[in-house]
Parts: C-alpha cells; sequence; structure tokens
C-alpha cells in the first residue's frame, strides 16, 4: 500500500483546489469580460473548456498505458499550475485574452488527464482486499470529501470573488496565490 504517499498527497488536497477554482469559468469569464472585453464567443469556449477536459481523457488513459504515472500526473500538475501563474502575468489587451483562452483551455485538458491519471492510480494502490481504513473507496472518498469543501469555499466564499468584482485587475493575486 501506498499509505507515505496517501499522507503526503493531503496537503496537495488542500491547496490544489484553490488553484482548481480559478481556472473555473465563472472566475475566468468575469476575469474575460471585465479585464479583457472578449466576444460573447470566447466566453462560451471558456464556459465549454471543462468539457473538452473530459473528452480528453481517452487521450490520457492511452498515454498513461505502459508508463509510470506517477511521474506523468507530477508534470501534468506543474503544468497546471503554470497555466494558473501565467493568468496572473497576461497584459491587457486582444493577446492577452488570446493567452489567457488558451491557458484555460489547455488547463482543463490537463486537469482531465490528472482526474484520469489519479482513477488509475488509486486502483492499483488501493487494492479491493484492503483493510476497511484503506480500502480503494474509502482513501479516494476522503480526498473528494476535502476537496470539494476547499473547493467550494473558494470558488463560492474565497475573497478572490470579492476582489474580482470590485477590481478586474486584482483578480492576478489570486491566481499568484493559488498557484504558488
Amino acid at each position: 500500500m501506498a499509505l507515505a504517499g496517501y499522507h503526503r498527497e493531503r496537503l496537495r488536497d488542500l491547496t490544489f483546489p484553490v488553484a482548481t477554482a480559478l481556472m473555473e469559468g465563472g472566475f475566468v469569464g468575469v476575469l474575460a469580460d471585465k479585464v479583457y472585453s472578449v466576444h460573447p464567443g470566447v466566453l462560451a469556449l471558456i464556459s465549454a473548456a471543462p468539457m473538452f477536459g473530459n473528452l480528453s481523457s481517452f487521450l490520457w488513459a492511452r498515454l498513461g498505458h505502459g508508463r509510470a504515472k506517477v511521474p506523468l500526473l507530477v508534470r501534468l500538475q506543474l503544468f497546471f499550475m503554470a497555466f494558473v501563474a501565467l493568468i496572473a502575468f497576461l497584459p491587457s489587451g486582444p493577446m492577452g485574452a488570446t493567452v489567457l483562452t488558451i491557458c484555460v483551455v489547455a488547463s482543463r485538458l490537463v486537469l482531465g488527464g490528472i482526474i484520469t491519471l489519479r482513477s488509475l492510480i488509486w486502483t492499483l494502490n488501493y487494492p479491493r482486499e484492503a483493510s476497511w481504513e484503506h480500502s480503494r473507496h474509502r482513501c479516494p472518498g476522503w480526498r473528494w470529501h476535502r476537496w470539494s469543501l476547499v473547493w467550494g469555499a473558494a470558488a463560492e466564499r474565497w475573497p478572490g470573488a470579492w476582489v474580482t468584482t470590485t477590481s478586474p485587475e486584482g483578480a492576478r493575486w489570486p491566481t499568484t496565490w493559488a498557484s504558488t
């Protein structure tokens, strides 16, 4: 069993959802509309970005087949954080809007890979015959419970929403903080 890895991932489970919440269409859509004044079609593309991530899971499952999954997962997480950090440093104007859209779509594609590879890793690390407290359904269940609590707090009650509505340019600070 990979309990040492499970315990180390607990800290990541409390910080990664904040970055994920910042890449959601609601947050980035407000940023794109208020800072970059993008076309409604671009807003629709940003809102549809999670669906691209869902559709890419077949690609990620194929890429992970026969390879070391943990190093690939770590690289994907680094790419995801790089996309979040890049948004904090985008210039205003059409070039910034283009890069913002690319970052959002690419981050959701990468997040689809993270979710797909993590499910494969969990299947391999937590066998069906494990004890009750370290079983296949309980470890990921607790992890997703923490994820949803932190994600919900970050997306709904987090000061980032207030910062974005009062000063759209101020949204650079939450993305910088979440990516570190």
